[in-house]
């Protein structure tokens, strides 16, 4: 079994209804792999940015997801560096590309683990290199769709 920290979402206040479903997918995905670690809002001191899951794995590296419960009618535009929204009252939010957020954290992570790389290496280096490996996905969960970016 995937190693899920936290062990239940249930209690997290903040949880959308897609993040809710993403942690419940990705706990029985991967399943019954122990060699994979799936943490719910990692907070590792990186500018109070977060990705919504972090997974680490041995062989595979480091896969960071963003999860939006964004329904396509509620995008009026998108490009590269932002994303138009239309709340829910019909106003208009100018919103971070969620690929382009998850990007700079994933960036963040990568090079706190570079720096952490020199004081683990006889330890470590190994698995840490292999988390470079790193990868980015991106749930609009409204509609089930799943974008990967290497």
């Amino acid at each position: 079994m995937a190693e899920m920290i936290p062990d239940s979402i249930g209690h997290a206040v903040d949880a959308t209804a897609g993040e809710r479903r993403v942690y419940n997918l990705l706990k029985s995905a991967l399943l019954p792999d122990d060699e994979w670690i799936v943490w719910y809002e990692p907070c590792a001191s990186i500018k109070s940015k977060h990705g919504d899951f972090l997974i680490f794995s041995i062989r595979h590296g480091m896969l960071l997801i963003e999860v939006k419960d964004w329904s396509a009618s509620y995008i009026e535009s998108a490009s590269p560096s932002h994303f138009t929204i239309k709340n829910s009252n019909g106003t208009l939010q100018k919103r971070e590309n969620p690929l382009k957020q998850a990007r700079s954290v994933q960036l963040q992570i990568k090079n706190l683990l570079l720096r952490l790389t020199h004081e683990v290496q006889s330890h470590f280096g190994r698995w840490i290199k292999t988390l470079m490996l790193a990868h980015l996905g991106l749930f609009f969960t409204s509609h089930l769709v799943l974008h990967f970016m290497c």
